[in-house]
C-alpha cells in the first residue's frame, strides 16, 4: 500500500473488529498508530490479534496529539479530540429495532441480504466465517476517513464526525438481495449477472454488458441473430455459448464509430460503455479537478502522477 499518511498519527481506541482493521489499514497506508491496551476486551486467537495489530504500538494514557481518533461508540470522546477527523463504527444501524443487536458473521449476512446470494449449489445459505463484513465496515470507515483529509477542518470539531454501520455495509453491496430488489423489483440476482465483452469499433473499442433482458439485446443485434435462440435466451447457456455471442456482438460493432454504437445500445436499453485509452483519462479535466491525477515537475517537464483517489472539497 502506498505510504500516503506518514505525516499523521492515530489513536485508535476500541475493541471491535471494524475499528481495528481500519487501524491496521491507516498503519499500511503509513500513518503511526497507537492503539489503547486498556480499551481491549475480548482476546482473540493469536493469529487475529497479530494480524490486525500489525504495524501498531500500544499507547498509555490519551493526549491531544492525535491527528485521527478511530474507537467504539462509546469510547471517550471528550478526552481525545483529535487534530482533524473522529471515526467510530456501531454495530447496528444506531436507531431503530436493531439498534442494540450484537453482530456476528451469520447475522450481518442474513440481515443484510447476502445469504440470499452466497448458496451452495443446492440452495443451501453459506455466510462463511470470521468477521469478513466487519472488516468491511473497517474498509468503509477507512474510505471515509482519507476522504476527509482533503477538507478544512472545523474549528470546533463534533465527535464523531465519521460514522458508520455493520449491518448498513452489508446491505449497501451489490448484488445482494435486499438492494437488489430496491433496484430491479426481483429478489433474484441473475440480473446482476452476464457475459462481458469489449468489441472494437471503427474508432475505439467498447465495452459491453451481455446479461439482463435477451429481448433488447437480441433488438439491438437486429438480423445478427434469432430473438429465440436458446444459446442466448437463459443466463446460464448464454454463458456457455460466451464465445459465439462475443463473435455476434463483434460483427454489430466493427463498422460503426463508438459513438453510433453507444447511441443505438442506450435506445435499446443494453448496458455498453465506451472504453478510455490513457490519452482519454489524460484529457479529463475531473480528473485533475478531484486530485486523482496530480501535474508535477520531473526532470524539467511536466508529467501526470496518480493521486490520492479519495478527495472531496467538503464534509460529506
Amino acid at each position: 500500500m502506498n505510504q500516503l499518511l506518514t505525516h499523521l498519527a492515530v489513536l485508535e481506541t476500541g475493541q471491535s473488529p471494524a475499528i481495528r482493521y481500519c487501524g491496521r489499514l491507516l498503519s499500511l497506508a503509513g500513518a503511526r498508530v497507537d492503539y489503547a491496551p486498556a480499551a481491549r476486551g475480548e482476546k482473540f486467537a493469536d493469529a487475529v490479534e497479530d494480524y490486525l495489530d500489525h504495524g501498531k504500538r500500544p499507547s498509555g494514557a490519551p493526549s491531544r496529539d492525535y491527528d485521527i481518533v478511530i474507537g467504539d461508540p462509546d469510547s471517550p470522546w471528550e478526552d481525545i479530540a483529535p487534530q482533524v477527523v473522529t471515526g467510530t463504527v456501531d454495530p447496528f444501524t444506531h436507531t431503530g429495532s436493531r439498534a442494540g443487536w450484537s453482530p456476528s458473521e451469520m447475522v450481518l449476512a442474513s440481515v443484510g441480504g447476502s445469504t440470499n446470494y452466497t448458496r451452495t449449489s443446492d440452495g443451501t445459505p453459506v455466510y462463511g466465517f470470521g468477521r469478513r463484513f466487519q472488516y468491511l465496515a473497517g474498509t468503509y470507515l477507512y474510505t471515509a476517513i482519507v476522504s476527509l483529509l482533503g477538507v478544512e477542518p472545523p474549528a470546533a470539531p463534533t465527535h464523531p464526525r465519521v460514522r458508520v454501520a455493520n449491518d448498513e455495509v452489508v446491505t449497501a453491496l451489490l448484488p445482494y438481495g435486499t438492494t437488489q430488489y430496491a433496484y430491479n423489483g426481483t429478489a433474484t440476482t441473475v440480473e446482476q449477472s452476464g457475459p462481458r465483452f469489449v468489441a472494437a469499433c471503427v474508432d475505439g473499442y467498447l465495452c459491453v454488458y451481455a446479461g439482463g433482458s435477451w429481448a433488447d439485446q437480441a433488438k439491438l443485434l437486429g438480423n445478427l441473430v434469432d430473438p429465440d435462440d436458446p444459446r442466448f435466451t437463459a443466463i446460464g447457456s448464454r454463458f456457455a455459448h460466451a464465445d459465439e455471442l462475443g463473435r455476434l456482438i463483434q460483427t454489430w460493432t466493427e463498422n460503426r464509430t463508438v459513438g453510433e454504437a453507444v447511441r443505438a445500445a442506450d435506445a435499446a436499453s443494453v448496458a455498453v460503455a465506451p472504453c478510455y485509452e490513457l490519452a482519454d483519462a489524460l484529457a479529463d479535466a475531473s480528473l485533475f479537478d478531484n486530485e486523482v491525477l496530480t501535474r508535477q515537475v520531473v526532470d524539467g517537464r511536466e508529467v501526470a502522477l496518480a493521486g490520492l483517489a479519495y478527495h472531496v472539497r467538503e464534509t460529506p
